[in-house]
Protein backbone atom coordinates (compact mmCIF):
# COMPACT_ATOMS: atom_id res chain seq x y z
CA UNK A 1 0.00 0.00 0.00
CA UNK A 2 1.49 3.21 -0.81
CA UNK A 3 1.47 5.86 1.93
CA UNK A 4 -0.67 9.32 1.26
CA UNK A 5 0.60 12.64 1.88
CA UNK A 6 -0.45 14.21 4.82
CA UNK A 7 0.70 17.91 5.60
CA UNK A 8 -0.07 19.86 8.86
CA UNK A 9 -0.10 23.59 8.45
CA UNK A 10 1.05 24.75 11.75
CA UNK A 11 3.61 23.12 14.24
CA UNK A 12 2.45 24.38 17.68
CA UNK A 13 0.58 22.78 20.63
CA UNK A 14 -2.22 21.62 18.48
CA UNK A 15 -0.73 20.64 15.02
CA UNK A 16 1.96 18.70 16.93
CA UNK A 17 -0.35 17.07 19.07
CA UNK A 18 -2.64 15.86 15.95
CA UNK A 19 1.07 14.42 14.82
CA UNK A 20 1.30 13.08 18.21
CA UNK A 21 -2.19 11.12 17.89
CA UNK A 22 -1.89 9.99 14.36
CA UNK A 23 1.61 8.52 14.89
CA UNK A 24 0.46 6.39 18.18
CA UNK A 25 -2.31 4.95 15.96
CA UNK A 26 0.36 3.42 13.49
CA UNK A 27 -0.24 6.76 10.96
CA UNK A 28 3.08 6.52 10.12
CA UNK A 29 2.44 3.40 8.13
CA UNK A 30 -0.35 5.31 6.34
CA UNK A 31 0.99 8.63 5.77
CA UNK A 32 4.11 10.43 4.81
CA UNK A 33 3.55 13.65 7.25
CA UNK A 34 4.83 16.84 6.31
CA UNK A 35 4.27 19.67 8.76
CA UNK A 36 4.88 23.71 8.20
CA UNK A 37 5.93 25.71 11.22
CA UNK A 38 6.47 29.58 10.75
CA UNK A 39 8.85 29.62 13.74
CA UNK A 40 12.52 28.31 13.89
CA UNK A 41 11.95 25.69 16.83
CA UNK A 42 10.38 22.27 17.61
CA UNK A 43 7.04 22.45 19.50
CA UNK A 44 7.19 23.93 22.53
CA UNK A 45 4.06 24.65 25.83
CA UNK A 46 3.34 28.64 25.21
CA UNK A 47 1.51 28.10 28.03
CA UNK A 48 4.98 27.77 29.80
CA UNK A 49 6.14 30.73 28.40
CA UNK A 50 5.59 33.12 31.31
CA UNK A 51 7.84 30.92 33.44
CA UNK A 52 10.08 31.55 30.77
CA UNK A 53 10.24 35.53 31.04
CA UNK A 54 10.23 35.40 34.57
CA UNK A 55 12.94 32.83 34.81
CA UNK A 56 11.56 30.28 36.89
CA UNK A 57 12.02 27.74 33.55
CA UNK A 58 14.88 27.52 30.81
CA UNK A 59 13.50 27.60 26.74
CA UNK A 60 14.91 24.05 26.64
CA UNK A 61 12.54 23.11 29.93
CA UNK A 62 9.30 24.00 27.82
CA UNK A 63 10.14 22.00 24.21
CA UNK A 64 6.99 19.61 24.19
CA UNK A 65 9.11 18.19 20.44
CA UNK A 66 12.94 19.10 19.95
CA UNK A 67 13.58 19.33 16.52
CA UNK A 68 15.33 15.76 16.75
CA UNK A 69 11.68 14.20 17.55
CA UNK A 70 10.29 15.01 13.89
CA UNK A 71 13.73 13.46 12.80
CA UNK A 72 13.09 10.42 14.39
CA UNK A 73 9.23 10.02 13.41
CA UNK A 74 9.69 10.51 9.76
CA UNK A 75 7.91 13.73 9.47
CA UNK A 76 9.69 16.40 7.26
CA UNK A 77 9.54 19.92 8.89
CA UNK A 78 9.86 22.90 6.83
CA UNK A 79 11.35 24.69 9.85
CA UNK A 80 10.57 28.51 9.85
CA UNK A 81 8.45 28.33 7.02
CA UNK A 82 4.35 29.62 7.08
CA UNK A 83 2.74 27.84 4.68
CA UNK A 84 1.33 31.09 2.26
CA UNK A 85 -1.08 29.59 0.17
CA UNK A 86 -3.25 26.45 -0.74
CA UNK A 87 -4.41 25.46 -3.99
CA UNK A 88 -7.04 23.52 -3.52
CA UNK A 89 -7.30 22.37 -7.11
CA UNK A 90 -4.27 20.95 -7.25
CA UNK A 91 -3.84 19.80 -3.76
CA UNK A 92 -0.40 21.55 -2.83
CA UNK A 93 0.42 23.94 -0.13
CA UNK A 94 2.72 26.53 -1.19
CA UNK A 95 5.65 27.85 1.50
CA UNK A 96 6.95 31.68 1.83
CA UNK A 97 10.19 30.08 0.61
CA UNK A 98 8.78 28.67 -2.61
CA UNK A 99 8.47 25.04 -1.14
CA UNK A 100 5.84 23.19 -2.45
CA UNK A 101 4.29 20.12 -0.95
CA UNK A 102 1.18 17.87 -2.19
CA UNK A 103 -1.04 16.52 0.10
CA UNK A 104 -4.06 14.13 0.19
CA UNK A 105 -4.71 14.81 3.61
CA UNK A 106 -4.27 18.66 5.03
CA UNK A 107 -4.79 19.59 8.69
CA UNK A 108 -5.02 23.48 9.22
CA UNK A 109 -3.52 24.24 13.08
CA UNK A 110 -2.47 27.61 12.73
CA UNK A 111 -2.88 29.14 15.91
CA UNK A 112 -3.14 33.02 16.94
CA UNK A 113 -1.67 36.16 16.68
CA UNK A 114 -1.67 38.54 18.87
CA UNK A 115 -3.82 41.68 18.82
CA UNK A 116 -2.84 45.39 19.17
CA UNK A 117 -5.88 47.10 19.78
CA UNK A 118 -5.71 50.42 16.95
CA UNK A 119 -4.64 52.78 19.72
CA UNK A 120 -3.45 55.95 18.21
CA UNK A 121 0.44 56.97 18.78
CA UNK A 122 1.24 52.85 18.38
CA UNK A 123 2.70 53.15 14.98
CA UNK A 124 5.48 54.87 12.61
CA UNK A 125 4.36 56.26 9.28
CA UNK A 126 5.46 53.29 7.60
CA UNK A 127 2.42 51.37 9.74
CA UNK A 128 5.26 49.52 11.58
CA UNK A 129 5.02 49.37 15.28
CA UNK A 130 7.20 51.67 17.16
CA UNK A 131 9.89 50.52 19.20
CA UNK A 132 9.23 49.66 22.67
CA UNK A 133 5.96 47.98 22.39
CA UNK A 134 5.81 44.12 22.50
CA UNK A 135 3.76 41.39 21.93
CA UNK A 136 3.84 38.28 24.31
CA UNK A 137 2.87 34.98 22.16
CA UNK A 138 6.51 33.35 21.23
CA UNK A 139 9.92 32.44 22.51
CA UNK A 140 11.18 35.34 20.48
CA UNK A 141 8.91 37.60 21.92
CA UNK A 142 10.20 36.18 25.16
CA UNK A 143 14.03 37.43 23.98
CA UNK A 144 13.13 40.51 22.62
CA UNK A 145 11.19 41.57 26.14
CA UNK A 146 14.19 40.16 27.88
CA UNK A 147 16.68 41.94 25.44
CA UNK A 148 14.94 45.37 26.19
CA UNK A 149 15.36 44.65 29.49
CA UNK A 150 18.51 43.93 30.12
CA UNK A 151 19.20 47.53 27.62
CA UNK A 152 17.46 49.23 29.81
CA UNK A 153 19.70 48.49 32.62
CA UNK A 154 22.58 48.99 30.81
CA UNK A 155 23.67 45.08 30.30
CA UNK A 156 24.29 43.21 27.19
CA UNK A 157 22.88 40.20 25.74
CA UNK A 158 25.32 37.41 27.94
CA UNK A 159 24.51 39.63 31.01
CA UNK A 160 20.87 38.62 29.77
CA UNK A 161 21.10 35.29 29.84
CA UNK A 162 23.38 35.27 33.27
CA UNK A 163 20.36 37.46 34.16
CA UNK A 164 17.81 34.39 33.64
CA UNK A 165 19.70 31.96 34.85
CA UNK A 166 20.00 33.93 38.26
CA UNK A 167 16.52 34.66 38.44
CA UNK A 168 15.46 31.20 37.67
CA UNK A 169 17.38 29.65 40.46
CA UNK A 170 16.00 32.51 43.11
CA UNK A 171 12.81 31.51 41.82
CA UNK A 172 13.08 28.07 42.36
CA UNK A 173 13.82 28.13 45.41
CA UNK A 174 10.81 30.31 46.16
CA UNK A 175 8.36 28.05 44.01
CA UNK A 176 9.65 24.97 46.12
CA UNK A 177 9.56 27.63 49.65
CA UNK A 178 5.34 28.27 48.34
CA UNK A 179 4.83 24.44 47.26
CA UNK A 180 3.38 23.32 50.88
CA UNK A 181 0.68 26.71 50.98
CA UNK A 182 -0.96 25.77 47.69
CA UNK A 183 -3.42 22.29 49.13
CA UNK A 184 -4.68 25.57 51.92
CA UNK A 185 -5.34 27.59 48.97
CA UNK A 186 -7.37 24.76 47.26
CA UNK A 187 -9.45 24.11 49.54
CA UNK A 188 -11.12 27.87 49.91
CA UNK A 189 -14.37 28.64 48.52
CA UNK A 190 -14.41 30.05 44.61
CA UNK A 191 -13.61 33.58 44.16
CA UNK A 192 -12.22 33.97 48.07
CA UNK A 193 -9.14 36.00 48.03
CA UNK A 194 -7.29 35.14 50.70
CA UNK A 195 -5.85 38.48 52.82
CA UNK A 196 -3.06 38.89 54.85
CA UNK A 197 -3.62 41.16 57.83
Amino acid sequence: MQKKNLVVIGNGMAGARAVEEILARDGDQQFEITMFGDEPYGNYNRILLSNVLNGSQRESEIYLNPLDWYRDNGITLHIGVQADSILRKSKCVLGCDGTIEAYDKLIIATGSRSYIPPIAGLTLENRQYKPGLFVFRTLDDCREIEQARCEAAGHDRHDAAQAREDRARRTRGKRQRLAPHRPALAQLPAGHVPLNH
